[in-house]
């Protein structure tokens, strides 16, 4: 499966700038926003085929991304920012990195395989799944993630189905019993 669009994971993107954004606390006062918030919507760029190459998906979406942004004026210094937030983010360390890739690493891990989302008020919880419903995610999303694993074994997505049985995770996400 080279291509993964539409609404699973459009809204996926969504629930990770909701959820991220929540995440991070306090230090969202310390974030560049529109850096964040563009991070968290690219962040997956590199599951569509037309951005996918030999690089791991998350690389792959991080240059197309600053490619895009590029063109459209921004600063080398966001750009590199909202790079490193969207090559970041399956890093188990980004969680304590800048606000910006923190946001999209947390909101990412929260929606996929619902790490911290105990630490979300659970009306927001049950509002953004509401407006962004987690319908098809699992079963769109997870073929297209064991492709890159398979095709690129030296990923950190491969890493994490060999080491931290990433697909029991993502399927036994609490979000989905809600």
């Amino acid at each position: 499966m080279n291509e993964v669009s539409g609404a699973p994971l459009i809204h996926h993107v969504w629930r990770t700038w909701y959820f991220g954004s929540q995440l991070i606390g306090q230090h969202v006062a310390d974030a560049d926003l529109e850096v964040a918030f563009v991070a968290a919507i690219l962040h997956d760029l590199g599951l569509i085929g037309r951005f996918d190459s030999e690089a791991p998906f998350e690389q792959a979406g991080a240059a197309a991304a600053a490619a895009t942004l590029g063109g459209l004026g921004w600063s080398e210094d966001r750009i590199h920012l909202l790079s490193a937030a969207i090559a970041g983010h399956l890093d188990l360390a980004s969680a304590e990195a800048r606000p910006e890739i923190a946001l999209v690493h947390l909101g990412a891990a929260a929606d996929v395989v619902g790490l911290r989302v105990d630490q979300l008020p659970g009306e927001l919880v049950e509002e953004v799944l509401n407006i962004h419903p987690r319908s098809g995610f699992v079963h769109t999303v997870l073929p297209a993630l064991q492709h890159q694993a398979a095709r690129k074994p030296q990923s950190t997505i491969a890493e994490l189905f060999r080491t931290l049985g990433f697909e029991k995770l993502m399927r036994g996400c609490p979000l989905d019993r809600r």
